[in-house]
């Protein structure tokens, strides 16, 4: 893990290959406000729902949903088109990664998550 570059109130780090826990090397593009990291908290427990959809508990007590569907159409994520392998997956450095090597970053899926409606939830998990 190193730091590549910093401007101003933006880092960005570099993680190399690393075949235990990601498939190529990447990058996060990480916000700072003041020295203080401005970053989404982790993911702290994941349930699958109906229709592609998760339910997440981040670590600061938020819970969550994420709809993975938009998602599916790209290369990277095709193979969790077969519902088995989109249950297979764990959850690593505070966020999801499929057995597959697929995984998207915490941001993500704090971001484009959204707040529970109850009345859906129960629905969905039926």
């Amino acid at each position: 893990m190193g730091e590549l570059a910093r401007f101003e109130d933006i880092r960005i780090k570099m993680y190399p290959m690393d075949t235990q826990k990601h498939k190529e090397p990447h990058f996060h593009v990480i916000l700072t406000d003041g020295g203080i990291q401005v970053q989404s908290p982790d993911i702290k427990s994941a349930k699958i729902l109906k229709n592609y959809k998760i339910l997440l508990t981040f670590k600061n007590g938020a819970r969550k949903i994420f709809d993975m569907k938009p998602y599916l159409k790209y290369t990277v994520f095709k193979p969790l088109n077969d519902e088995n392998e989109f249950k297979k997956f764990s959850i690593i450095d505070g966020t999801i990664e499929w057995e597959c090597g697929a995984d998207l970053s915490t941001d993500t899926f704090f971001i484009e998550s959204y707040d529970i409606d109850e009345d859906e939830l129960e629905e969905m998990q039926k």
